[in-house]
């Protein structure tokens, strides 16, 4: 009797060995060839969090995601390997491939933050500076997955020193703050207009703000954001996205730290 009993895909039934497998959580496991069905953004959350069952909707929202998007995807803004389709709700992860690549839907994010990693302060003739790397990470509801990435590295912003010298203030880089916009508008522009499909209308609105923690801020900071973030859609007929703005404003004003 052989010590190691025989493992089988659970998904297409191939004999699978030690070094072509994945464990899911439910104890079942699935060969190389069908784990990279899943979209490459997908593949390293699904093999710590995904059940046989997960991993099946997953594979069935890829090729309805690309069925129903993929002719329809024009890239309106990019920034490291994400794109966005301001026009149509999209967004991509990765470089985009028609008929290949599913798209998905900024209605379905649950969470997203852009960062900046200042990493060495530099002085110079026309002005200091602070190089670092810029981050991304998204946590989506369908499929359920959290994805992040490094945008740029090497990014700059300016910066300037203390007067002791002792502390550098700096601000976010120009290309990161330009495309933050731009997801944001697109996030606004898509967002659900109650709490329907499961959405936590707290949970959406401290997306909106980028507040992780109630205590981090005050009402004088949530008023800014807002106010920065209505700058954005004073032109054009945006009625709709300046009242998601202040629905969400009113939503967070009496739980954030005074």
């Amino acid at each position: 009797m052989g010590i190691f009993k025989d493992v089988y895909c659970a998904e297409c039934g191939t004999k699978v060995g030690m070094l072509s497998r994945t464990k899911l959580i439910d104890e079942s496991y699935i060969c190389s060839k069908c784990r990279n069905e899943l979209p490459g953004f997908i593949r390293n959350y699904a093999d710590e969090n995904y059940t046989i069952a997960d991993y099946r909707r997953a594979k069935e929202w890829k090729q309805d995601a690309i069925t129903r998007y993929s002719d329809i995807y024009k890239q309106t803004e990019s920034y490291g390997d994400v794109s966005v389709d301001s026009v149509h709700g999209l967004f991509c992860l990765g470089r985009f491939t028609k008929g290949i690549t599913p798209l998905l839907r900024f209605e379905d994010i649950l969470d997203f933050d852009f960062a900046f990693n200042p990493q060495e302060y530099k002085e110079g003739i026309l002005g200091n500076k602070v190089t670092g790397d810029t981050h991304f990470c998204v946590t989506m509801r369908e499929p359920i997955f959290y994805y992040e990435t490094t945008l740029e590295h090497g990014a700059t912003a300016k910066a300037k020193k203390s007067f002791f010298g002792n502390t550098v203030t700096y601000e976010h880089p120009r290309r990161l703050n330009e495309f933050e916009t731009v997801f944001i508008e697109a996030y606004i522009a898509n967002m659900p207009d109650n709490a329907d499909n499961g959405v936590d209308e707290i949970k959406q609105a401290m997306t909106l703000f980028m507040i992780d923690d109630f205590g981090a801020t005050d009402v004088a900071g949530l008023t800014a954001t807002r106010d920065a973030l209505l700058q954005s859609f004073q032109k054009g007929n945006n009625e709709r996205q300046i009242a998601k703005i202040n629905s969400a404003y009113e939503l967070l004003r009496d739980k954030v730290g005074r």
